[in-house]
């Protein structure tokens, strides 16, 4: 079983275990979690079993909409997307758009939650003219809320 998801290999997926996602009613920000995985690490494997279960639940932080029982697939879209410099950065959360920002800057994120996920910035993010502008958006970004 060389390409299931039992088998170690450099290319397997990761994702974040809570999605910040935009609010389809409001447009607002909403929380997607699954059941399946409370109580697991903030970072999700595809080989943790859980990865494929359509349990997505997603809250609107701002207005009544909730709904269950979706596929990753049907979530709404991110909420935090941000462009600087003809580049879009995206984050699956808060927590994650504040360590892409500590890295875009040039700080340590070794020992943040979601610090495994730097090694997967998007090489765009990394050049110097957009990581300037990117780290600027993320701080505006993280300084409204």
């Amino acid at each position: 079983m060389l390409n299931g998801p039992s088998h170690a290999r450099y290319d397997h997926r990761c994702r974040a275990r809570d999605l910040h996602v935009r609010c389809p009613r409001c447009h607002g920000r909403a929380l997607a979690t699954k059941d399946s995985e409370q109580g697991q690490s903030v970072l999700i494997s595809e080989l943790a079993g859980t990865w494929d279960v359509a349990d997505w639940q997603v809250r609107c932080d701002s207005c009544p909409y909730r709904t269950s029982g979706l596929a990753f697939e049907a979530l709404p879209a991110l909420f935090y997307r941000l462009a600087a410099g003809g580049v879009e950065l995206w984050a699956y959360n808060r927590d994650h758009l504040e360590m892409l920002g500590r890295f875009l800057e040039g700080r340590d994120v070794d020992h943040h939650p979601y610090g495994w996920l730097a090694t997967y910035a998007h090489k765009d993010w990394l050049t110097k003219k957009n990581r300037s502008a990117l780290a600027r958006a993320v701080g505006a970004a993280l300084h409204l809320e």
